[in-house]
């Protein structure tokens, strides 16, 4: 992906698909996106593998990555300035997982578009907006999510989300200080585990327990 100001789009955006085994360009160029893209996920829909995209005004496009051609596109409504994306899955569908320049995290199905969760960070949202890694996954059989949450002025910390109600079930504390810009779940000796890559070249792994 690469973005570049321009007087007529504003923050001009283009994503291109490759093929890593051929080194081969996958369909056009995708330049259509609003203000930039602020979001990107790899996820499955279907029989099709898939790209998600968000950009500026809050629209999600879905691309299939066999051709590069858009499968559909919706809207995350009012006050929806994307932050990050991830793909997961909740009670056998496919979802979309966000947050947003308004300190909130979302969950939308991804065929429909239909918005099924939304939960503010804290009591202080919108004050406390700023995130900088997002990942989704399972911990046994519970849908969750990993966030990155680094408000300006605040405590860098990566929060653990229930899908199904909202509940914070865990807290993760950081050892250098710098934020964390890349989250991925894994297993580790069998056991469920987060890891992180922060802005100081470091990275971090913390267990989830013995599900």
């Amino acid at each position: 992906m690469s973005q570049k100001y321009d007087l007529v789009n504003d923050l001009h955006s283009v994503v291109r698909l490759w093929d890593i085994a051929t080194g081969e360009q996958i369909g056009p160029a995708i330049n259509d996106h609003f203000q930039g893209v602020n979001g990107l996920a790899f996820g499955r829909l279907g029989t099709d593998d898939v790209l998600v995209t968000g950009d500026g005004r809050g629209r999600v496009r879905v691309w299939r990555l066999s051709t590069g051609k858009l499968r559909h596109s919706f809207g995350m409504g009012r006050y929806s300035g994307i932050e990050l994306l991830a793909c997961g899955e909740i009670e056998g569908r496919p979802v979309v997982v966000s947050t947003h320049q308004n300190a909130t995290l979302r969950v939308h199905d991804l065929v429909t578009g239909k918005r099924r969760k939304m939960w503010n960070f804290s009591g202080r949202s919108p004050d406390d907006r700023g995130t900088t890694a997002l990942v989704a996954g399972r911990l046994g059989d519970l849908p969750i999510a990993a966030v990155t949450h680094a408000p300006v002025g605040g405590e860098v910390v990566v929060r653990v989300w229930n899908l199904d109600d909202g509940q914070v079930i865990g807290a993760l504390r950081l050892t250098d200080g710098g934020a964390v810009r890349a989250l991925a779940l894994t297993e580790l000796d069998g056991r469920p585990v987060i890891a992180g890559a922060g802005e100081y070249g470091r990275a971090q792994v913390w267990s989830l327990g013995p599900y």
